[in-house]
């Protein structure tokens, strides 16, 4: 069947029929991948006393309401250090560790604790997915991990999966310069491929295995970076993190051994290194829906390459470089556009540009939550951590979710007419002429196409129509303003969520012969009737707690068994609990328990009881020096002592020390008092 559809450009509320656009469905459709609507959680990064998380049935929930169907894990880079049996990553602290890395780090890496009292184990880890149903997209560590090792592992996995399909990554970004130790040459890797894949299959040949190809859109930045233009820019130039010599024929010489894997790892980043040329929202949308389509052509290309393998884009995102880079808060707040309407409708477009390529069978948003510009979720603020908060993009990717879920069939539309269906921009930094559609449009249905999702690409509002039909217009998310207050310090903390968060809007109530398709939006619409879509119309309702008018007050009396309750130790301190207070003892100079607490801004009064060596700290974070220290030196006595502090309002971590590398102290009381 053949149906034809118009397209009108609406500007200034004149209908301009000349450059009306007609399109057309293609005859091929592509049958949905089951797995394909994935994220990742990167679990890794929480092995950590303070910051453990790595369960939360909130965030679970509101994976189920997306309609997740495939996960990612253990982490992206982290994956490359995780030791699977004992739950915790590779740090510089172990012996081995130059063996496998030489001396490259990464600082979220380190920062993970080695001696946790919870490791990572498998169950913590695959308890989402388990909980779920869905498959696990499991990056191996092949660093530190021999042979033996890595297929104890996937063993491991097959028997914790049951009948569920098991997908296995050999490695996160190989190609990176930073894991030349390892694998100094392509050839090194291509070797270790052509050894382990046999065994991984002689576990189960239905395990399929993923390699790790690189992105031609990083390619094409390469290629006009002036680094990588001088001769020994082949050898020994660094380009971010990886080398031109390193990956000039990475992936033609992995595609001459297809036969010993199943797909191709590519991560792609719709980045925004610098807002020098973005000067505008409008700018900003044009460099973003761009992307986009670059990023859809090349790895169109890339399948020319590739030409029997599947491709795992196990991290995507947009990536705000320039917010990631600026040195200060208020910087990073000037750059945030990462959690408005324009950046939830980019994401949702990218979703299915990849979707388009016809090659892409699992894709893995990274990552589902976190607080620094690539989460669907956010904490509400850094006192209100317990609150997780759905951001835009949540609520464009659930839709897409939503859809996928009840249709297993794409359709794809062509112009008929490409007079002025295209829009075209330079894309930075390969000063690219890119072009890209005014609408962009796909289909989704059963042995028919049952709805249509449209993407204005411009700020104008564009009116559809399809020929023969008539559409229903039933969710639309977005806004002609994407950015509010770009370029501008914005009102809330760059980690933090926004203070609005708008909701989808139903714009329509009956059947139309042509829709409206507002700017900068994602619209849903019916084709001739209901499709039965339970989309989602109601958004988070903020409820950023007022600073509160009365005091606070902490007072903790350290007697009895519960003296000990609520208060986090680390594994140097030896804790006894006595009749009327608690002992210490420490071996190092991170001897000490903790506790998080919120406190108002302004004056606070702390007083402590307590005799021989102990300290009393207040931090934002382990990673900062304490906003207010004081200590008691008593020799043996009990001691009162009293001290001011001034501090901004929000959460900290109240920390109670030995005050020596190797000592001993014990503590009765501790208070703090908000003074008016």
């Amino acid at each position: 069947m053949k149906i034809q559809s118009t397209i009108m450009v609406i500007l200034a509320g004149v209908n301009l029929f000349a450059a009306a656009i007609k399109l057309e469905f293609q005859k091929d459709t592509y049958p949905v991948p089951p797995y394909f609507f994935g994220e990742a959680n990167p679990k890794t990064f929480e092995i950590h006393n303070d910051r453990m998380e790595y369960t939360n049935d909130t965030l679970l929930q509101y994976k189920k309401e997306m309609r997740i169907t495939s996960e990612r894990g253990p982490c992206g880079t982290g994956a490359n250090f995780f030791i699977w049996d004992q739950g915790i990553c590779m740090t510089s602290k172990n012996p081995d560790y130059e063996k496998y890395f030489g001396e490259h780090k990464i600082g979220m890496v380190e920062g993970t604790q080695t001696d946790v009292k919870i490791p990572l184990n498998r169950d913590l880890l695959l308890y989402d997915a388990d909980a779920l149903g869905i498959p696990y997209v499991y990056c191996l560590n092949i660093f530190s991990d021999n042979d033996r090792r890595i297929l104890e592992s996937v063993a491991d996995l097959k028997k914790h999966m049951g009948q569920r399909p098991v997908f296995v990554e050999l490695g996160n970004e190989v190609y990176a310069i930073g894991f030349k130790t390892r694998f100094p040459k392509l050839n090194d890797y291509i070797d270790f491929i052509k050894r382990i894949s046999p065994q991984i299959r002689n576990i189960d040949k239905n395990i399929k295995i993923s390699v790790v190809g690189f992105s031609p859109v990083m390619y094409a930045e390469m290629g006009v970076d002036s680094a990588n233009k001088r001769p020994e820019a082949l050898a020994s130039d660094d380009w971010e993190y990886t080398q031109a010599g390193r990956i000039e024929h990475w992936n033609e010489e992995l595609a001459k051994i297809s036969a010993f894997y199943d797909a191709v790892t590519i991560h792609y980043y719709n980045r925004v290194r610098k807002f020098d040329n973005l000067k505008t929202p409008d700018d900003a949308m044009r460099h973003f829906f761009a992307g986009n389509e670059f990023y859809y052509k090349k790895m169109t290309e890339l399948g020319t390459v590739f030409t029997n393998s599947e491709f795992w884009c196990t991290e995507w995102n947009i990536f705000n470089v320039a917010m990631q880079q600026a040195k200060d808060d208020d910087s990073k707040s000037v750059y945030n556009i990462n959690k408005q309407s324009g950046a939830a409708v980019i994401i949702a477009s990218l979703e299915l540009r990849m979707l388009a390529t016809k090659r892409c069978t699992i894709s893995s948003l990274h990552s589902f939550y976190s607080a620094n510009g690539f989460g669907l979720v956010n904490f509400l603020d850094r006192s209100h951590r317990d609150i997780k908060v759905k951001l835009p993009q949540y609520y464009t990717l659930q839709a897409v979710g939503i859809i996928l879920e009840k249709y297993k069939t794409m359709y794809f539309l062509s112009p008929l007419n490409s007079n002025d269906f295209y829009r075209s921009t330079e894309l930075d930094p390969m000063k690219t002429e890119v072009k890209y559609p005014r609408v962009e449009t796909y289909g989704f249905g059963d042995s028919l196409p049952r709805v249509l999702v449209l993407f204005n690409t411009g700020n104008s509002a564009e009116e559809v129509s399809l020929d023969g039909h008539k559409l229903h217009r039933i969710w639309a998310y977005g806004d002609p303003d994407p950015f509010p207050d770009y370029l501008e310090p914005k009102k809330y903390h760059w980690t933090s969520a926004p203070d609005y968060i708008p909701a989808a809007r139903k714009p329509d109530n009956a059947f139309a012969p042509a829709i409206a398709v507002e700017p900068y939006s994602m619209t849903i619409c019916e084709i001739d009737q209901a499709s039965g879509l339970q989309l989602v119309y109601t958004a988070y309702k903020q409820t950023r707690a007022a600073t509160p008018k009365a005091d606070v007050s902490y007072k903790y009396t350290f007697a009895g068994s519960s003296a000990l309750d609520g208060w986090n130790q680390t594994p140097s301190v030896k804790t006894e609990i006595e009749n009327d207070c608690v002992a210490l003892e420490g071996s190092n100079w991170d001897s000490k328990i903790y506790r998080r607490i919120t406190l108002l801004p302004g004056k606070q009064k702390i007083t402590i009881q307590a005799k021989d060596l102990i300290a009393v700290e207040l931090l934002k974070s382990w990673k900062e020096k304490p906003v207010f220290s004081g200590y008691i030196d008593s020799r043996g006595a009990w001691a009162d002592k009293e001290w001011p502090a001034e501090t901004e309002g929000g959460e900290f971590l109240l920390v109670v020390r030995i005050n020596a590398k190797t000592g001993n102290g014990a503590i009765r009381a501790l208070s703090l008092e908000s003074q008016k």
